[in-house]
């Protein structure tokens, strides 16, 4: 079972807390591709895999 500080190593991504809620933080912009994994959506005007997402509201971020 792999514990949580090698899970965020592998992300490449800071725990950040904040009372009553803990997010993930990463380190550099997070892809299209990943954005789709978990949010099953593309809000990007610029399609593709390997780009940035963009046009994110603060309320799915």
């Amino acid at each position: 079972m792999m514990k949580n500080a090698e899970y965020l190593e592998m992300l490449d991504a800071y725990l950040a807390v904040i009372p009553g809620k803990d997010y993930l933080m990463m380190k550099t912009e997070l892809k299209q591709k990943q954005w789709q994994t978990v949010m099953e959506n593309n809000p990007s005007n610029f399609k593709g895999d390997d780009l940035p997402v963009e046009e994110v509201n603060w309320i799915n971020a």
